[in-house]
């Protein structure tokens, strides 16, 4: 292989050096750009997510809401827990 001369190697070495920086921080730019769009994905995904477990969590009160108005104003119940209050244990029937 033929050897170049001095200036025209400095200069190829320059370039070289010129590009690998440059290749270099497009890859910074690009890593900080995915690490922000990461985040917001996470972000909305736990954000659906949390979403639909206070849903649950709203059916879940209202239905132990209605099963709580069904004993207070069953007799039976209304019974042993009268008894509970005197005894401190609930017998349900």
């Amino acid at each position: 292989m033929k050897r170049l001369p001095y200036k025209k190697r400095s200069r190829w070495t320059i370039q070289r050096a010129g590009t690998i920086v440059l290749i270099g921080i497009s890859l910074y730019i690009a890593k900080y750009i995915f690490d922000v769009v990461y985040e917001i994905y996470l972000n909305q995904t736990l954000n659906v997510a949390l979403t639909k477990e206070k849903e649950q969590l709203i059916k879940e009160q209202e239905i132990l809401k209605e099963i709580n108005e069904r004993l207070t104003n069953d007799e039976e119940y209304k019974e042993a827990y009268k008894q509970a209050d005197k005894d401190d244990i609930i017998i349900l029937p």
